[in-house]
């Protein structure tokens, strides 16, 4: 069984979204910051478990403290990511704001 540990919030498809504060006013608000990455950053990997509860925790990449698992699918590298075959992982090319859409991982420029 395959999963995909992404490195980012895979819920987020902007950079900035509206917001009601507590007085009812509409403000502008960044919309995660798991999802800003540099050139190289690791941003997902596809891992083979054994069951479906086992424990990833071992599987996680040296100094990430985020990440999001999802079941297998199909998915491609978009603008700004490649896959890097030498650690079998998809990383970052660029600065920007990494998203998943349409089954693309792709990063946004600020």
């Amino acid at each position: 069984m395959r999963k995909i540990i992404f490195y980012f919030d895979t819920g987020v498809h902007s950079i900035l979204v509206r917001k009601k504060n507590a007085e009812g006013e509409e403000k502008t608000v960044l919309s995660s910051r798991h999802n800003f990455v540099a050139p190289n950053e690791i941003i997902a990997r596809i891992i083979d478990v054994k069951t479906e509860d086992e424990d990833i925790t071992s599987r996680i990449d040296q100094g990430y403290t985020f990440h999001v698992l999802h079941d297998y699918f199909n998915f491609e590298p978009g603008n700004g990511v490649y896959f890097d075959d030498n650690i079998k992982a998809y990383k970052s090319s660029t600065y920007g704001f990494v998203i998943l859409k349409d089954n693309k991982v792709l990063i946004l420029s600020p």
